[in-house]
């Protein structure tokens, strides 16, 4: 719409989305770390089957949808999502520490080494570490500067970079 900012969150919930505010400006994203990034405010989780209408009237929540069972994509936690974000309320870096510590647990494999892939299996890795606390390596890294023989634009600024730790 011309007037309006609309977001509509599927009524099975499978994918986040979140509402949160910038100098008194509601917005929209799929991730809290993109607010941390601006700056904004986290408000709340746009609810499954919910349409959020952002205009100059306000905020307004619609839900034409009938109810439904939630059906939110595990995946969020184990790959998709950043691992400095909040997704349904929890934080996926302590998920993934979690599932690697579950896993671990439940496998009944005595792992010679654990090697986590970069950069999703990292916290699982993390969290393997109570029952293998000296077989956790890291042997795999992921490049994230341009190589050498990468042509930059003269014409394009350098790009910044904020930094966020994530808890151990």
């Amino acid at each position: 719409s011309n007037d309006s900012l609309i977001g509509v969150r599927d009524p099975k919930g499978v994918r986040p989305l979140v509402l949160g505010i910038i100098e008194g400006a509601p917005i929209l994203t799929s991730e809290t770390c993109a607010l941390d990034i601006l700056g904004a405010e986290f408000v709340r989780d746009v609810e499954p089957g919910e349409i959020v209408v952002i205009n100059d009237d306000g905020i307004t929540s619609l839900r034409p949808f009938r109810d439904t069972s939630s059906r939110f994509c595990i995946f969020e936690y184990v790959y998709f999502s950043r691992p400095d974000s909040h997704v349904e309320g929890l934080s996926v870096y302590e998920v993934r520490k979690r599932i690697g510590a579950e896993l671990s647990r439940e496998s009944g494999v005595d792992a010679d080494i654990v090697v986590p892939v970069p950069d999703s299996g990292v916290a699982s890795a993390i969290g393997c570490k109570a029952r293998f606390p000296e077989r956790v390596r890291a042997l795999f890294t992921r490049r994230s500067e341009p190589s050498s023989r990468s042509a930059r634009s003269s014409a394009r600024p350098p790009l910044k970079a904020t930094l966020k730790a994530c808890p151990d």
